[in-house]
């Protein structure tokens, strides 16, 4: 199976997110966290593919 590397990238970030305190769902945190991380390392974290 071949994956884009961003794509791998960006779940692979999606998931650290939820090792983070109050981020096992993608809950208010989850998605604070993944705001910050898009914003200020080019991440296109979300909870699901676009």
């Amino acid at each position: 199976m071949e994956l884009d590397e961003e794509i791998i990238k960006n779940t692979i970030m999606h998931e650290l997110i939820h090792c983070m305190p109050y981020c096992n769902n993608h809950g208010k945190k989850f998605k604070e966290y993944a705001k910050y991380i898009n914003k200020n390392l080019g991440y296109d974290i979300s909870r699901v593919r676009k």
